[in-house]
């Protein structure tokens, strides 16, 4: 029985230091517009805070996926 307490004890804390290790790693995401363009830069305006967006971090940019018109 003691054996089986600390197996679930072990387990517990191996789950809970899992979940604090995820939010360090997890990558920042916003919903973002194009205000403006010149050659290779781009200007985007965000709906949200920049939090977790430093100055010269590398990001991933995303379009919104259009559905087809009907009737092509």
């Amino acid at each position: 029985m003691k054996k089986m307490a600390r197996i679930l004890v072990l387990v517990s804390c191996m789950a809970v230091l899992t979940l604090l290790g995820v939010n360090d790693v997890s990558a920042a995401t916003g919903k973002c517009v194009v205000t403006g363009k010149d050659g290779n830069k781009m200007v985007i305006e965000c709906t949200e805070e920049t939090k977790g967006f430093e100055k010269g971090a590398e990001i991933k940019i995303k379009t919104d996926k259009k559905k087809p018109e009907k009737g092509r």
